[in-house]
């Protein structure tokens, strides 16, 4: 994956410290989602996610529901480790789990509530084309998150919003 390729995303322009809270979260999803959709290259992305600015890999149109999803190209995985019944899934695990069925995030990042005892990190996935078509995109999703025990199974909704982080972003070459 080069880094120059360019990825369509909707973002907030607000860097923030610090994980949303409560009503705020609302006010971020409409600023987000109501954004005029933007092509960065992989290293904007970086930038943007290391400052904390909240971003849509679903590119909405005239709402701010997922019915008003019209595109896609980047998904990610949120690992959240709040399964109690099986074992915390680390970065590494997760690797081990991409290079077992041969997929390749771009980007992975430890979230704002990350900690050393509870793991908490995102995964981001490029696919080669964009795509259009809605039950192609819930598949991916599905799929995608269905791989990953610990993975947060309701973040596969096509109008969902991502928070960034306080930490670093990290690239992965291939």
């Amino acid at each position: 994956m080069a880094n120059q390729e360019k990825f369509l995303i909707q973002y907030d322009r607000k860097i923030r410290k610090q994980k949303p809270h409560g009503s705020i979260i609302g006010q971020i999803k409409k600023c987000v989602q109501s954004s005029k959709p933007k092509f960065v290259t992989l290293k904007y992305l970086k930038y943007v996610i290391e400052n904390g600015v909240t971003f849509s890999p679903g590119i909405l149109e005239g709402g701010l529901k997922a019915e008003n999803w019209v595109r896609q190209q980047l998904f990610c995985v949120d690992i959240d480790n709040d399964e109690d019944n099986i074992p915390v899934m680390t970065v590494d695990d997760a690797m081990q789990v991409c290079i077992k069925h041969g997929i390749k995030p771009i980007l992975f990042y430890y979230s704002f509530s990350h900690t050393l005892e509870k793991p908490k990190f995102r995964l981001i996935f490029a696919m080669d084309e964009i795509i259009t078509n809605s039950l192609k995109r819930a598949f991916i999703a599905e799929t995608l998150v269905s791989l990953f025990p610990q993975a947060d199974k309701s973040c596969i909704n096509a109008d969902r919003i991502f928070f960034g982080t306080d930490k670093e972003v990290k690239i992965y070459e291939y």
